[in-house]
């Protein structure tokens, strides 16, 4: 029988190490904000130690993959997720950014896309007559709109008119 080889050991005995609950609750204690330490739920926590340039997107992958898991089991709300990097790589300080906006192209367009509500393309709150300016796209949105009408001779003028 052949052992495993393992390329990096320290990684599994951090594992082996905060497998233990109450080494964990050390752990969390030391790291995190009091606020965050009491909504933690520790039999979540995962890890991980291959050094990633994109580090901070892993980071919000396993964070949503978390959320995502939590809405499977049937809750209704997301759960807040507190991603934690424990680095000990031969460079110091740790060379990459953790904050997962840093890991696009243009930053600041990013910012502004990700924290911010979404758009929202709400077509049921347009009135048809705007409906109809919007060139190639009023037919699809009018009928987007209607959808819910199944019969559509009511609005067979303005489908004959954008035809």
């Amino acid at each position: 029988m052949s052992k495993k080889f393992t390329p990096t050991p320290y990684d599994a005995i951090f594992k082996q190490f905060l497998s233990e609950k109450e080494t964990a609750k050390d752990f969390f204690d030391i790291l995190l904000p009091n606020e965050i330490k009491a909504l933690c739920d520790l039999e979540a926590s995962k890890y991980q130690s291959t050094p990633d340039k994109l580090i901070a997107w892993r980071l919000m992958r396993y964070s949503m993959s978390a959320m995502q898991k939590h809405l499977d089991a049937g809750h209704k709300q997301l759960p807040l997720v507190f991603p934690i990097m424990f680095y000990s790589g031969e460079q110091s300080p740790h060379p990459y950014s953790t904050n997962w906006l840093d890991c696009f192209e243009d930053r600041k367009m990013a910012e502004s896309i990700y924290t911010n509500a979404f758009k929202l393309a709400d077509v049921t709150t347009l009135d048809d007559g705007e409906i109809m300016q919007h060139k190639r796209m009023a037919l699809l949105t009018l009928i987007q709109k209607h959808i819910q009408i199944r019969d559509m001779t009511e609005l067979m003028n303005e489908i004959v008119t954008l035809l």
